[in-house]
């Protein structure tokens, strides 16, 4: 199996776990909030641009390679490199998953300002407060490593940018705002992207 048929794989996999976990949530306005423009926010508007470019990057990249036009041999990543971008791939395919089952009725795509959801602080979310974003940036650095071109590194920078603004910026306030003391006492001893990293009390902000 060559390099490129295991970034193939590594996207098939992905592209499966968005859209099962698309279908397995009733469409409605509470669920797919981000979709609804008419909502968003300046912050929402360029979390949402920095979310775009880089899953218009990464995507693109990976998929031209992937067809053999956009690498030639000289770049390709060699094979000790390959494996541990596909462990990486697969980890982060396989948080994502649990992450999302483990926050069941509460898992949105988007925040709705108007609306409290509840707080899960179990299963990954005990070590960490965002493991879902946690693990589209560690996706983004596995395709970066398969995929050594320029849109892959700009597309794993703009990721990094989009988690750090969603989460610092959009998330963390409403959750402080719709939780309080409950969501400051978690983010005292959780991390925010990996465990005891960005715990409130490094943060007197939050």
């Amino acid at each position: 199996m060559t390099w490129a048929a295991l970034l193939a794989l590594a996207l098939w996999l992905t592209t499966v776990v968005v859209v099962k976990t698309l279908l397995r949530r009733r469409w409605s306005e509470t669920a797919f909030v981000a979709l609804d423009w008419r909502r968003w926010t300046p912050q929402d508007w360029v979390a949402s641009l920095l979310a775009g470019l880089a899953l218009v990057s990464l995507v693109g990249a990976a998929v031209l390679a992937a067809i053999g036009s956009q690498l030639g041999p000289q770049l390709r990543p060699p094979w000790p490199w390959i494996i541990p971008a596909g462990v990486l791939i697969a980890s982060a395919i396989t948080v994502m998953v649990w992450s999302q089952l483990t926050m069941g009725a509460s898992w949105r795509i988007g925040v709705d300002r108007g609306e409290t959801t509840g707080l899960v602080t179990v299963g990954p979310f005990h070590w960490v407060r965002n493991p879902i974003y946690s693990a589209m940036v560690v996706t983004a650095i596995g395709l970066a490593v398969l995929v050594p071109a320029v849109s892959t590194f700009v597309g794993t920078l703009a990721m990094i940018a989009f988690v750090e603004w969603q989460v610092r910026v959009v998330e963390e306030p409403y959750l402080v705002h719709g939780h309080g003391r409950d969501y400051v006492l978690w983010s005292l001893k959780t991390g925010r992207f990996v465990p005891h990293v960005g715990c409130a009390h490094d943060h007197p902000a939050i």
